[in-house]
C-alpha cells in the first residue's frame, strides 16, 4: 500500500482538528452556566418511560421566573412626551417682536418654533401675513405688523447676503452686483428696474426692507 502524499495528510490533520474543535465547543456550551440566563436556553425534557433519562431531543422554554410576571406588548424603550396644551394669547401679539420664549410658552412644537423664528430672519422682519409660513398660518393668534428692523443699504450689500432676501434671489443679485461694477450704483429706483431681471420686482414692498444710499436711510422716507 503507497503511503499518503503530503497533501493528503494535511487534509486528513485539518479533518481531524476540526473534529475536535467541534466536540470541545459542545462540550463547552452544555458544560458553561454562562449560556443559562438567556430566554432561549433550552431546557431538557425528561421522558416518563426512560427511568429519568435525557430526552435526545431539546426545545426552547422560558424560564419560570418570567413566565408569571407580565409580558411586554409594545416596546417599552419608546418614550412617549406628552404634548403641552396650546395656550395662545387673546390680545393682539406684534409680529416681529414676539420672541421664542414666548412662542414655546404657548405650546408650540420647536419644529414650527424653529421653522418660524428662520423665516423671519430670511425676511429681515415680516411685513405682511402672506408672508407667515403655513404652519404659522394656523395659529389662532391676532398679529400685528409692528415696525421692521432697520432698513438696509442695497448699494453696499454683497452678492451672497442680497441674494439671501426672498425678494431678491441670485439672478438679480448677480444682475445687479454686475450693473454696479460695469455702470455705477443705483441712485434712483426707476433705475433699479432698468437693470436685467429688476423689471417685474415690488418695488413697493422692496422700499421696506432696503434704501439706495445712506442718506436716504437716515430720513423717514426713502
Amino acid at each position: 500500500m503507497k503511503a499518503p502524499g503530503r497533501l493528503q495528510r494535511l487534509g486528513i490533520g485539518l479533518i481531524l482538528i476540526g473534529a475536535y474543535g467541534a466536540v470541545g465547543l459542545n462540550v463547552y456550551w452544555r458544560g458553561n452556566t454562562a449560556y443559562e440566563t438567556p430566554l432561549w436556553y433550552p431546557e431538557p425534557i425528561r421522558s416518563v418511560n426512560r427511568s429519568k433519562r435525557e430526552h435526545p431531543f431539546r426545545r426552547p422554554y422560558i424560564r419560570k421566573e418570567f413566565a408569571t410576571g407580565p409580558r411586554r406588548a409594545v416596546d417599552t424603550n419608546q418614550i412617549w412626551v406628552q404634548r403641552p396644551k396650546l395656550r395662545f394669547p387673546k390680545s393682539t401679539v406684534g409680529l416681529n417682536s414676539v420672541d421664542s420664549l414666548e412662542l414655546a410658552r404657548w405650546g408650540v412644537l420647536p419644529g414650527a418654533l424653529r421653522h418660524f423664528l428662520k423665516e423671519r430672519q430670511r425676511w429681515c422682519g415680516f411685513s405682511a401675513l402672506d408672508q407667515l409660513p403655513s404652519s404659522a398660518r394656523t395659529w389662532p393668534v391676532v398679529w400685528e405688523l409692528d415696525s421692521l428692523p432697520p432698513r438696509r443699504i442695497l448699494n453696499r450689500l454683497p452678492e451672497p447676503v442680497l441674494a439671501g432676501h426672498p425678494l431678491v434671489g441670485w439672478e438679480r443679485a448677480r444682475s445687479l452686483g454686475k450693473y454696479r461694477r460695469s455702470v455705477r450704483p443705483v441712485r434712483s429706483w426707476a433705475e433699479l428696474r432698468a437693470v436685467p431681471g429688476w423689471s417685474d420686482v415690488d418695488v413697493h414692498q422692496l422700499k421696506r426692507y432696503f434704501v439706495l444710499n445712506r442718506k436716504d436711510s437716515l430720513s423717514l422716507h426713502p
